[in-house]
């Protein structure tokens, strides 16, 4: 009898040490399920995002110090580039620069449509407002989408480095494109000097701190603003963006960058179609039944940067997408690969 007595009271020993576990295990889990959801409201219109970690997707490519770091690669649109800040972005871009009004709005949709997930705006742009919309209205409209498998990009003008207004510029950039934070934040360019670059940097790696930005990088860098950053920075730059194509040599800054896990963005990395009649390129489109965009876009992935082709055209911003259904052998590679300085935009790299 006192067998059987024992039995059941040992099971409710069992089953009232392990109530509160189960309890414990529970609440973290509905406290993990609510962190997955955040609103975003646009005009009065409610959009769900699932929210999910924006790091280990099982297409990244983790950076090497190779300037063909692409050229092996099994790559797609859908492929990122792991950022030394921990966050993936994708490797082809999608900009907005001279786009206005509609025409943003539109061509930004028009790109999350065809499969870009990293679009790239500025203060300059006078466009991060539509590029924000462009985006909104895409994660409205498609029901698995969600904020994160967005990577927008922002970057704070000349005017307004210092450590004061770059704050001010970082609350400004957030209410324009109303999307909740800015993956990736940039210096537009070196030109105000040493002291406000510096203040400038300060304030966005507290913006880091704060949430509000999960990576910040430059644009526009040489070698020796990249050093001058390093000796000061807490938070080392994840991206430099700069001019580079075939047809401007950046061999100094590109192999510094990858030395130091930098990500190169390439703007104008087409030419604005400058240089599709030279014959190099026109061979190469020939040769691979593709256009010259195509393959110039295509040079700068094997070159190891991240392309941002921009187009208001919907035909164009598709034919720009496609480039990963072909590769460019050595040979290719080299004819493309000139020792020229033809500067489509603006060169700040060199200044002081």
């Amino acid at each position: 009898m006192a067998n059987i007595v024992t039995g059941p009271r040992k099971r409710l020993r069992c089953i009232l040490i392990l109530l509160p576990i189960f309890g414990i295990l529970v609440g973290l889990y509905l406290t993990h399920k609510r962190d997955e959801e955040r609103t975003l409201h646009n005009k009065g219109d409610l959009v769900r995002i699932k929210v999910r970690p924006n790091y280990d997707k099982e297409d990244d490519i983790k950076p090497k110090s190779n300037l063909l770091q692409g050229a092996n690669q099994l790559l797609s649109l859908q492929s990122r580039i792991r950022l030394s800040s921990g966050y993936s972005m994708p490797i082809l871009g999608f900009g907005v620069y001279m786009a206005y009004g509609e025409d943003v709005v539109n061509s930004v949709h028009h790109a999350l449509k065809t499969g870009y997930r990293l679009i790239d705006s500025a203060a300059l742009y006078r466009n991060e407002r539509e590029a924000g919309l462009g985006i909104k209205n895409w994660l409205r409209e498609t029901a698995e989408a969600r904020r994160e498998d967005i990577f927008y990009t922002s970057k704070i003008w000349d005017s307004d480095q210092g450590y004061s207004s770059t704050k001010k510029a970082i609350e400004r950039s957030l209410s324009e494109c109303d999307l909740g934070y800015i993956d990736l934040y940039l210096i537009h360019s070196p030109y105000p000097g040493r002291k406000l670059r510096l203040e400038t940097w300060k304030a966005m790696e507290e913006a880091v701190a704060e949430g509000k930005v999960r990576s910040i990088g430059v644009s526009n860098y040489g070698v020796k603003h990249l050093e001058e950053l390093a000796r000061v920075a807490k938070i080392l730059p994840a991206v430099n963006q700069i001019e580079a194509h075939p047809f401007i040599s950046r061999i100094e800054i590109i192999e510094y960058c990858q030395k130091h896990n930098i990500t190169v963005e390439a703007f104008c990395p087409i030419t604005r179609g400058q240089k599709f009649s030279d014959p190099r390129v026109q061979s190469l489109a020939a040769k691979h039944d593709k256009t010259p965009a195509q393959v110039m876009l295509r040079w700068s992935i094997q070159k190891g940067m991240v392309p941002l082709p921009k187009s208001i055209r919907d035909e164009r911003i598709e034919e720009n997408s496609r480039i990963f259904d072909f590769k460019l052998d050595d040979d290719d590679m080299a004819t493309l690969t000139t020792d020229e300085y033809y500067v489509v935009d603006w060169d700040p790299t060199t200044s002081m």
